[in-house]
């Protein structure tokens, strides 16, 4: 090789060795920055492993609830009737978009006010446009009627509509949350299936069969009129008390008067509307009594496999025996159609007892269990009352003998109507309708925990009973319900909640801050001690405390996001990992052939100066 082509090819082994080891350098620094990111999100993954979360946990409500705005200040079960208001280092209420529209529309400045029971019910009837509450609920519980309406800028004006007493309003009390003694709003309890049976506001409330012989609306049944008449005692005496320590020639003294008064007149209107001759109640006529064989016409009760016929026993059957009994109703020769309507009728009266369409009453103690009611109410009728899904099988006939007749059978091992029949000499054609009131109820309470619990219920109602797993078969389940004797009404329980809430907001102020419906931002401005809390104590004031120090608000693991995190890390470690074994490879061949290139370079260099040397030597000769 000569000296010219050995310089020009030492000159391109040159560049090729510098451009490798540039190659080499620029490897290196990726492998650095990958190795500076594994570092990163290792750091965040051992971070995350101690992620925790906001839970509110109240013993007394089955459920342990994501911390959401709308659970501390909308009133319910779960927080006791009580606001659990987010509050400023100052001690300003915190409001999202929709209460602080109503504080606006009600005149209360962000720096407070001077409270009335006027703005009290201008700010109740504001929270209707932002669905807070809903205009029926406005209206029980304001003593003036408000309507408020939405405007084109997204303001709030509030009209007057009129003035009136309507009975169960509920006044505007100035001291709630203010000093005065705190209502008594805990009305649940927790109770098992026994509890439940012998509880005297669910178990020992009597099954009312006579809602099946009812033919008009003019009529009202025996136990319907009697509770309602309770009722309107219970209520009298209630609004009496509130007036005995009312201050006399006040608005508030003559507001609880009128109340009284109303409760009085609405009794005495409902005692004239009902006379003795439309009330109806369980009689021979439409009911068995008189011996034990079912009978061609009416009703037949039939007890764990005994036909009931002694009046006494079945006008004082309970709640509580169709839970502890399988107490079966049947007809002979209706349909299903006809018997699948007065199963609905008889259901719906059961039903209620256990607040269905009777809210603050029963397990209906806040928006959530009113409509899991609904709910179970809706799934007892589209399957289990379906006249087409009845049950068909077997021709037995037997009219005392219950295991021989088909259509108790059906009834009692179908959580459907039962029917059976056959043509008999020479009686003609027999047929027999069943369903099991015991099965319908089991069943209702069962679609009621399906909905409260969604896919974590364990609890399930099958076509027949032997696949079905109900609520009513664990002894251990509970059952968050009113308690014994201390229900607060539920127009009570709002009014109370709304009146806390407002004459706080008069005494405090108030800012705003949309982004508390985001629940990250609410729980971390919590955490970072941004925000504090205010809630009710002992002595009827609110007082401002770090969340934790509330009782019902706990920090827990948080297993969902170290489950996100730890996806997260593993997926970017393996990328991270993948690019890193990319780089050693070129890395690796850049290494070989530098050290071919260097090899080379010598070689390619000792040529040239041997070149150069003997042509120094031949110019020296």
């Amino acid at each position: 090789m000569g000296l010219a082509t050995s310089q020009a090819r030492f000159l391109c082994i040159t560049a090729r060795k510098a451009d490798c080891e540039y190659k080499s350098t620029e490897l290196a620094q990726q492998k650095l920055e990958i190795t500076n990111q594994l570092s990163d999100i290792s750091a965040n993954y051992a971070n995350a492993m101690n992620s925790t979360k906001l839970v509110w946990k109240n013993d007394l409500v089955k459920n342990d609830y994501g911390l959401t705005y709308n659970l501390l200040m909308t009133p319910s079960a779960a927080n006791d009737y009580n606001p659990y208001m987010v509050t400023t280092s100052s001690g300003a209420i915190v409001l999202n978009s929709e209460y602080a529209a109503a504080a606006k529309a009600a005149g209360i400045s962000k720096a407070g006010g001077i409270s009335s029971a006027d703005g009290r019910d201008k700010f109740i009837a504001a929270l209707v446009p932002g669905g807070i509450v809903t205009q029926d609920t406005a209206n029980s519980i304001m003593t003036t009627d408000y309507v408020a309406t939405k405007m084109d800028d997204g303001t709030l004006k509030v009209d007057k509509a009129n003035t009136s007493a309507t009975t169960g309003n509920v006044g505007w009390n100035s001291g709630a949350g203010m000093g005065s003694t705190p209502l008594d709003k805990n009305s649940v309890d927790g109770l098992d299936i026994s509890a439940l049976i012998t509880s005297d506001l669910i178990g020992k409330q009597l099954v009312d069969w006579a809602q099946l012989i009812t033919t008009s609306s003019e009529q009202i049944t025996s136990a319907k009129y009697d509770s309602t008449i309770k009722d309107y005692d219970v209520q009298i005496k209630k609004a009496a008390t509130a007036l005995q320590y009312a201050e006399a020639n006040t608005d508030d003294y003559k507001v609880k008067e009128a109340t009284l008064n109303a409760l009085k007149d609405e009794k005495a209107k409902f005692i004239a509307k009902y006379p003795k001759d439309k009330i109806v109640d369980v009689d021979r006529n439409s009911f068995q009594m008189d011996n034990n064989s079912i009978h061609d016409t009416g009703f037949t009760v039939v007890s764990n496999g005994t036909i009931t016929y002694d009046e006494d026993t079945i006008k004082k059957m309970t709640i509580g025996d169709l839970l502890s009994s399988n107490i079966v109703l049947m007809t002979q020769n209706q349909s299903a159609d006809k018997m699948s309507k007065y199963a609905t009728e008889l259901m719906e009266s059961i039903a209620s007892i256990f607040g269905y369409r009777n809210s603050g009453h029963g397990l209906n103690m806040d928006s959530k269990s009113n409509e899991a009611l609904e709910f179970a109410m809706t799934m007892v009728k589209n399957i289990n009352l379906k006249a087409s899904n009845a049950i068909t099988q077997g021709t037995s006939v037997d009219d005392k003998a219950m295991t021989n007749n088909s259509a108790y059978v059906n009834a009692n091992d179908y959580n459907r109507i039962g029917t059976g029949g056959k043509y008999v000499f020479p009686k003609g054609p027999v047929s027999y309708q069943a369903v099991s009131v015991s099965n319908l109820l089991s069943s209702f309470l069962t679609y009621y925990d399906n909905y409260m619990n969604g896919n974590s219920s364990a609890y399930v109602v099958g076509k027949r009973v032997d696949t079905s797993a109900f609520v009513t078969d664990d002894r251990n389940y509970r059952y968050f319900a009113e308690a014994e004797g201390t229900a607060t009404s539920q127009k009570a329980k709002l009014a109370d909640f709304y009146d806390q809430l407002y004459n706080n907001l008069c005494e405090k102020g108030w800012r705003e801050d949309s982004a508390l419906q985001d629940n990250e931002y609410l729980e971390n401005a919590l955490k970072t001690g941004r925000y504090a809390m205010s809630s009710l104590h002992e002595d009827g004031y609110f007082y401002q405390t770090r969340y934790n120090e509330t009782g019902y608000i706990v920090e827990k693991t948080d297993s969902d996001a170290i489950a996100r995190a730890e996806a997260e890390f593993t997926q970017k470690k393996a990328e991270l990992t993948y690019k890193e074994d990319a780089i050693d490879m070129k890395s690796k061949k850049l290494d070989a052939e530098i050290s071919s290139l260097s090899t080379e370079y010598d070689t390619v260099k000792q040529l040239i100066s041997k070149s150069i040397e003997k042509t120094f030597q031949m110019f020296q000769n």
